[in-house]
């Protein structure tokens, strides 16, 4: 049941001309008005993190060689058709590798806070860097951030596994220490949300004669402004000044819209009749986010902490539920059963980024070459809970600031937070440090 989709000609403007007209959206996007004016709207840069739970098999997944000389291992092998468009990272170390055992709840936790994670009901994690990001770069669009996966989110309260908060092991994203924003898991809801309120059977003429009226509207609504608030009481003349920002940021938007790249309408989706097609239609929604400018940060999970799904389409039964086998015990079938597993992922993930790279974007590259793709899970090992080495994909030149197509080994112990505080920058959020161990941005990324 995968989303179907009819490409146009002309940009169709998703998200804040139609829905941003009413006096209360306005209001609500006044606040975004000082970021917007400090961030460079296009050409857009985006990040999507992706995570996939209970670690890696690397001996299939590491490369032999670095540089440009490296090739497919099997777990990367669905990768072939974008391999030029990768990076594959090796020697980061997870935050909190010394403790004893991190557990998968404070692995997910901490996947994009880079906080040490401690037991207990009380929560003290710390802003994830996609929320870093969207605090900047989410001005420029009508959605911040989203939260996506296929398993929903929230902040439960109470204690789960290992004594761990159960927040821990449902989210990636956080607003702070204690606020979780769990992800969405169900297509029609995101749809709901990317594209209610708009008509899909609108012609190209008909969608520029709609922009032409906001325009006009907006010109008339300014003018008549003006000219009252010379008669306003200070306080009165504030308020007016405050709709005034408001209704040039909307008109930077609809400007903003009319050269935009070309956005394709979906039909919505209804229930995902399986696991494999509850992913495709989320990669077809994400892409359609990007393209159209909704949002420029998305995170998803394949699924929660101490996953136990079982893969039926890959014929590996019940017995063979994802958490349980991958504490291996370096049992042989174990590992090829995971093997299987990570390959799958990863063709998930390939399916996602051919997607992104045969889109063109607003300067006529493609969407994956203005993004930065962070793959990556909870730990590095399911059985021995290693966190030194982490499995660490980056897909996509983020505009040219990452020099892609290569595998790059870091020193042993090499923080993970580097790894954020080099994104952050390239997305233009100037950062010099991140979470409890990013205190550089690495190098050889560009």
């Amino acid at each position: 049941m995968s989303v179907i989709t009819k490409r146009l000609s002309r940009r169709v403007f998703l998200g804040g001309a139609g829905a941003a007209i009413g006096l209360p959206l306005l209001r609500s996007i006044v606040p975004a008005r000082a970021a917007a004016d400090t961030v460079a709207c296009a050409p857009p840069k985006r990040f999507l993190a992706m995570f996939v739970p209970n670690g890696i098999v690397m001996r299939s997944w590491t490369p032999a060689a670095t540089g440009r000389e490296w090739a497919l291992t099997p777990t990367l092998a669905p990768l072939a058709p974008v391999k030029d468009d990768l990076i594959v990272v090796s020697g980061l170390t997870h935050p909190g590798y010394r403790t004893q055992d991190i557990g998968h709840p404070a692995g997910v936790g901490s996947f994009l806070s880079c906080k040490v994670i401690r037991e207990g009901e009380t929560l003290a994690n710390g802003i994830s860097m996609d929320q870093v990001a969207a605090e900047q770069i989410g001005a420029c669009t009508r959605i911040p951030s989203m939260q996506l996966g296929l398993n929903s989110g929230g902040s439960r309260t109470g204690t789960c596994a290992g004594d761990y908060a159960c927040a821990y092991e449902l989210n990636i994203s956080w607003a702070n220490a204690s606020t979780p924003l769990g992800p969405l898991n169900n297509p029609s809801i995101v749809f709901d949300q990317l594209f209610a309120g708009f008509d899909p059977t609108a012609t190209d003429a008909e969608q520029l004669r709609r922009r032409v009226l906001r325009k006009s509207v907006l010109d008339y609504a300014l003018d008549d402004a003006t000219s009252l608030s010379a008669r306003l009481a200070t306080s009165d003349r504030l308020k007016l000044d405050q709709y005034l920002t408001a209704v040039r940021d909307l008109e930077l938007r609809i400007e903003r819209s009319s050269s935009g790249p070309s956005c394709a309408i979906p039909e919505r989706p209804g229930e995902p009749i399986d696991v494999p097609d509850h992913i495709d239609i989320f990669n077809e929604l994400m892409v359609l986010a990007f393209q159209c400018d909704i949002t420029r940060v998305i995170t998803f999970m394949f699924d929660r902490a101490l996953s136990g799904r079982a893969f039926p389409w890959l014929g590996i039964p019940d017995d063979g539920a994802h958490h349980r086998v991958s504490h291996h015990e370096n049992i042989e079938a174990n590992l090829v059963t995971l093997e299987r597993i990570d390959n799958w992922y990863v063709s998930q993930l390939a399916n996602l980024l051919v997607r992104l790279k045969e889109t063109e974007d607003v300067d006529g590259s493609s969407l994956l070459h203005n993004t930065c793709v962070y793959y990556a899970s909870d730990i590095e090992d399911g059985q021995s809970h290693l966190r030194h080495n982490m499995p660490v994909l980056l897909a996509g030149q983020l505009g040219g600031a990452f020099d892609t197509g290569r595998h790059i080994r870091y020193a042993p112990m090499t923080p993970k937070g580097n790894l954020f505080v080099s994104i952050l920058n390239a997305l233009g959020v100037g950062v010099t440090s991140f979470g409890d161990d990013g205190r550089e941005p690495l190098g050889e990324l560009g």
